[in-house]
């Protein structure tokens, strides 16, 4: 037979009083216990308040580790600053950003100051790797980089023993991330389709490992060689056209015409020479522009598959006679000061080789201005001929004899 203390409760002691027949009574103490057995119920007492203190503290612990990310978003590299982009980019410009920057600042490009290049190229793909993908991207936005290399806690985005093209090895508890400099070449390599993205030219030597990139030699990465595979589908490049702008005299515009233009441009296999006719339609205006889709050859900064398009731009020589305004025209005639008073009829020659007679009745003042219909530039919407306008331009003599002046005063206006 024995005593076992029991503690329903922190302000609550009762006893339990085991016979030998496995009976079991409860029944509360009293003060005719001896000071020692209060002592050992307050011993027993404190320890217990003591852990449970203790429990409640290990879960507000672990409660502040598992959501302290998520309030250090700001904390660490902003990887959105680090490609010129705002929080809310799209993956087009994402991708835009990345393409400029990894350009910039590959470690060959930059032989003068390779270290710091490399480092700015780490930092360039880093930030393209993880703001690229859905996932790593989410846990960024979310925790910030310490979340991507600290471990994301169990209940996060991606949770325990999730896995990434990069690093995140997984295990119990979160994972976490790694970026090392050769995966800034890996990133570059898949992201411009090839293991061998500057072939084609004079070589620089160096480069990551596996690895061997080369330039043009045309004082930057004018292009790509066309060997390394398929082209790319993504990204999606706005080229810059190649421009070239020619001019023609309105009668060649007014009848159409056709310019050969031999040009040379850097193709994927080299210098190459190809020679465009380019066919200007009636009515053509100063600044329209002729396209050769993907015939203008690799541009600065891009890859070969993607070929720029060859624009030829028109432009109107000045005409000793005519001014174009849209679809008319505007000239001018000279008459004497006596065709002005008695009335003549002066010619004018069209744009089409055409004369044109226009019977000046009356007195001419200055300034007078004509219009023929039909006679200006083809229309190209309204199909049909602008107008054109003829001002008078009346000359006065220099000096009078005294005949002409006595005559004159005769005369009563």
């Amino acid at each position: 037979m024995g005593w076992i203390y029991i503690f329903p409760s922190p302000f609550t002691v009762g006893m339990v009083h085991v016979h030998s027949s496995s009976c079991i009574d409860i029944f509360p103490s009293s003060s005719l216990y001896s000071l020692f057995n209060w002592l050992q119920i307050f011993i027993l007492w404190f320890s217990y308040c003591f852990a449970s203190l203790s429990i409640h503290f290990h879960l507000i612990q672990y409660y502040y580790r598992s959501h302290k990310l998520a309030y250090t978003t700001n904390m660490g590299v902003d990887y959105y600053k680090v490609l010129g982009v705002g929080k809310k980019a799209t993956a087009s410009e994402i991708k835009k950003a990345y393409h400029q920057l990894a350009l910039k600042y590959h470690p060959d490009k930059n032989t003068d100051n390779r270290e710091e290049a490399e480092r700015k190229f780490k930092e360039v793909s880093e930030a393209y790797d993880v703001l690229s993908d859905e996932k790593k991207r989410k846990i960024y936005d979310t925790y910030g980089e310490e979340g991507l290399k600290g471990g994301v806690p169990e209940g996060g985005p991606g949770g325990a023993g999730m896995h990434f093209a990069q690093g995140f090895p997984g295990g119990a508890g979160g994972a976490t991330y790694h970026f090392s400099n050769n995966d800034a070449f890996h990133v570059f390599e898949r992201f411009f389709g090839s293991s061998d993205p500057f072939a084609g030219g004079e070589a620089f030597g160096g480069g990551g490992p596996g690895l061997h990139r080369v330039f043009r030699g045309f004082g930057g990465p004018q292009g790509f060689s066309s060997g390394f595979g398929t082209p790319q589908t993504s990204p999606n490049y706005e080229v810059p056209p190649m421009e070239y702008t020619f001019a023609c005299t309105l009668e060649e515009i007014y009848a159409g015409c056709t310019k050969k233009f031999n040009v040379q441009r850097i193709m994927p296999t080299g210098p190459e020479k190809k020679l465009f006719e380019v066919k200007v339609q009636p009515g053509y205006k100063k600044g329209t522009k002729i396209r050769f889709e993907r015939e203008g050859g690799t541009m600065d900064g891009y890859p070969p598959n993607v070929l720029a398009d060859m624009v030829f731009i028109v432009d109107e020589k000045p005409h000793p006679r005519f001014k174009r305004h849209d679809s008319d025209l505007s000239t001018t005639v000279k008459i004497n000061l006596k065709q002005a008073l008695l009335g003549t009829t002066v010619s004018v020659l069209g744009v089409d080789g055409e004369s044109i007679s226009l019977p000046l009745t009356g007195v001419t003042k200055n300034g007078r201005k004509l219009r023929v219909s039909g006679k200006g530039m083809p229309d190209r919407k309204l199909n049909r001929r602008g107008d054109l306008y003829v001002t008078v331009e009346v000359e006065m003599p220099e000096k009078l004899s005294e005949e002409t002046k006595r005559l004159i005063e005769q005369c009563t206006f």
